[in-house]
Order: structure tokens, then sequence, then C-alpha cells
């Protein structure tokens, strides 16, 4: 299975409403893509394959993002992969239950979740079985790499933590600054031009991204860097 090297993922509000995604890197030849949520009419998984989800939208409008973290401890019994558990998060009916499933569900990784409905926003750091409620709110923006901002999980994280990760947020702070991204089109843009500032010899960009305008259901998404960005407006649940 595929995982991500690497990522970033922003949580804006502006003018057309809430708009949350993500951007990753993979190993070359790595390519990812747009997969219907089985069972779940309006329901799509961003990522390698269907099994192997990173980000994705509910039925229900739920938009999820992982980005992969890193435990050093040992998983306990029972634990689930994260992308496992990113599925699991989909097939629920709403933000409560996913918020409920995330405070009671191990993992055998770690993953930083960002979700929002539209009308509330929820960000967790998770390593294994422990996991901090690190955001709630929808009207203020996030931005989140590939380490954990609490300091007691940061001691829980396997060292040494990626380089490329500090890079990418040191980068992605300033330039959030400087560009105030408030569409999903911003967060689309934002995420090339972290990446370009990030890495100019273009090794080791996060070229895979995906985006949602929460409450039209508008996507944006692009399978790696060198493929132009593709839109979908996702059904509504019936």
């Amino acid at each position: 299975m595929s995982e991500a090297l690497g990522g970033l993922a922003l949580y804006v509000n502006g003018p057309r409403g809430p708009a949350l995604g993500g951007a990753w890197a993979f190993e070359e030849g790595c390519e990812l893509g747009l997969h219907p949520l089985d069972g779940g009419e309006g329901g799509w998984l961003f990522g390698p394959s269907p099994e192997a989800p990173v980000a994705g939208l509910s039925p229900s409008g739920v938009v999820v993002v992982g980005l992969r973290l890193f435990p050093a401890l040992e998983p306990v019994p029972g634990a689930v992969p994260g992308c496992e558990a990113l599925r699991a998060l989909l097939a629920l009916p709403d933000l409560a239950s996913m918020r409920a499933s995330i405070e009671t569900t191990a993992l055998t990784d770690g993953r930083c979740w960002m979700l929002s409905d539209g009308e509330a926003f929820l960000g967790f750091e998770q390593l294994g079985a422990e996991r901090i409620l690190t955001r709630v709110g929808a009207k203020t923006s996030h931005v989140h790499a590939n380490f954990c901002f609490d300091p007691s999980l940061r001691q829980r994280e396997r060292e040494p933590r990626p380089p490329t990760s500090y890079r990418r947020l040191e980068l992605a702070s300033t330039l959030y600054v400087q560009r105030q991204p408030d569409t999903v089109g911003g967060v689309a843009e934002f995420f090339d031009a972290v990446e370009v500032a990030s890495f100019p010899s273009g090794e080791g960009r996060a070229g895979a991204l995906f985006a949602v305008e929460i409450h039209s259901r508008r996507i944006l998404w692009r399978s790696r860097a060198d493929r132009p960005v593709s839109i979908l407006r996702a059904s509504p649940q019936p």
C-alpha cells in the first residue's frame, strides 16, 4: 500500500463558505484518483486506491482530510490503519458520529484529522490510541503538516520527524499571511505556491491535491503534479 511521503492541509471560511483540502507527495509513479464511496450516493474517496484514501467527501456532505503522523510506540490491540479509519468515517451519517469514532478508535499509525460539514470544523491530532482535539470552530482558518503541534503528543512521535514537513509549514505560514486564500480555488493555488517555494527543484513536491467547497460540494482534484486540476460537483444525498 502506497503511503504519502508528506503533505499539507488547509481549512478556510470565505465569501462562498468553508473550503477544506489537502496536498500530498507520493512516491514516483503513484497516481491518485477520485473514487465513488461504496454504497453512498454522492460520497467520494481520494487516494491511490479506494482502499487507501487520504481524504474524502461523505454522502451527507462532511469533508475529511487525513495527514499521516508517525507514532513512536507500538500499536495497541485492535488498532486499525488510518486509511481504514478514514473509510469508516466517511460511511458515518454526520460530523458528531465521526468525532465519536475518532475519539474511540485506535490507529496502527497516526493522523492529523481535519473535518467539516460546512457549519462546524474539527481538528484532531492522533498517534495510535492517543488523540487531542486541537481545533474547534468554523470561522478560523487552520493549516497543518505532517507533525504534531500538541506538546504532549510530540513526545510520542517517532524521531527524526520529516524535515520537509517543517519546511512546508514554515512557508505555508508565511504565504498564508501574504495570500489570504478564502475560496476553494485559492486553497488549490495556495498548495501549489507553498510547494514551489518549499521545493524549488521540483523534487519532493506535493503534486496531488483535493479541495472541496463544502456548501456547493464543488471538488477540485489533481492526481499528480503534471496533470491538470479537474472539477467535479458531487450530488447531494437524496
